[in-house]
């Protein structure tokens, strides 16, 4: 699973190849001492050579980490891979990856070629001419990686932001309209550190914590509310795929205190259904209820997988998990 908050920083071209200009001056002053008593022409043969080679390397380690680190999108979890989708153009991405690595294997092949060009040189100019010409070639492939290095970067700030969501471990999604509780019952679980207050859409991503006892771990997510609008906004968009691709199981949290009607909390609930998924019952906030609106809820459930409490809701999904 890629960690995509130790991406790297993806710089302009300007800032690659004054790095390998740099280091290969720096080489340059380095050789020249080794070969100060040389004759002038093998001399400028030797430290160019070495100054074209250092640069090269620089450039193949910081371009190549892109290539490296960055991850390939087909390998990603169906979650991400949809996430992806959501948030830019997975085939421009392809695009410019393919176009990172053409360059790279460019700097690398021109590279080679002006070593032998220059080992084959006769003269100081001709040695000159050969480098100026290889500095030359590399500026200019740079910088027709402007716009590619450009997305890149835009598309590391895009990623780092996804949540880290663990692929593969038994997962809880908890559902239900905004303000219903599910933060709070997130917390109560697990002691996650979700944000709670009392305005709907407080969740801005997709809170995770685990439920572990010994050797068993369960996942949570605290889905932010989704109205199930046909026009979802992006946070809303991450919860619905969380649902789909990652909960092995729901908890659907009903609230009597009725911030949304409860005509709609049954018909979202009833459309979590349709996803063929296990679902689990939860009415929030007892304590500040009617008992007598409690047994009439519970009633109308009685039909349902119903948990009455945070301690049995914990064993069930340990059970589960």
């Amino acid at each position: 699973m890629v960690n995509f908050q130790l991406l790297p920083r993806v710089e302009p071209p300007q800032k690659y190849f004054d790095l390998a200009v740099k280091a290969g001056k720096q080489k340059a002053g380095v050789s020249r001492g080794k070969v100060a008593r040389a004759q002038p022409a093998r001399k400028a043969v030797y430290i160019e050579t070495q100054q074209i080679d250092v640069m090269n390397k620089v450039l193949q380690k910081h371009l190549g980490r892109i290539l490296q680190e960055f991850p390939r999108l087909e390998q990603l979890s169906v979650f991400y891979r949809s996430l992806c989708d959501l948030r830019f153009s997975s085939r421009e991405y392809h695009q410019k990856m393919g176009q990172l690595k053409w360059s790279v294997d460019k700097i690398q092949s021109l590279a080679g070629m002006t070593i032998r060009r220059i080992q084959r040189s006769k003269t100081i100019k001709e040695v000159v001419d050969a480098r100026q010409a290889f500095l030359g070639r590399v500026a200019s492939i740079l910088e027709r990686l402007t716009e590619t290095l450009h997305f890149l970067e835009q598309g590391r700030k895009i990623l780092k932001a996804f949540p880290d969501i663990k692929v593969g471990m038994f997962t809880v999604c908890i559902c239900g309209f905004p303000n219903v509780g599910k933060s709070t019952l997130l917390k109560k679980l697990t002691g996650a550190n979700a944000e709670i207050a009392s305005y709907a859409f407080t969740t801005k991503t997709l809170n995770t914590g685990y439920l572990k006892e010994e050797a068993k771990i369960v996942q949570l997510i605290d889905t932010p509310g989704t109205l199930h609008r046909e026009k979802m906004n992006k946070i809303e968009q991450e919860a619905d795929l969380a649902i789909r691709y990652c909960a092995d199981l729901l908890v659907y949290v009903f609230d009597l205190t009725e911030p949304y009607p409860m005509t709609d909390q049954v018909t979202l609930f009833n459309q979590l259904l349709l996803l063929e998924k296990p679902v689990l019952v939860y009415l929030s906030k007892q304590d500040i209820l009617d008992p007598a609106a409690i047994s009439k809820f519970y009633e109308s459930f009685k039909k349902k997988d119903l948990v009455f409490s945070v301690q049995a809701l914990a064993s069930v999904l340990l059970k589960k998990g």
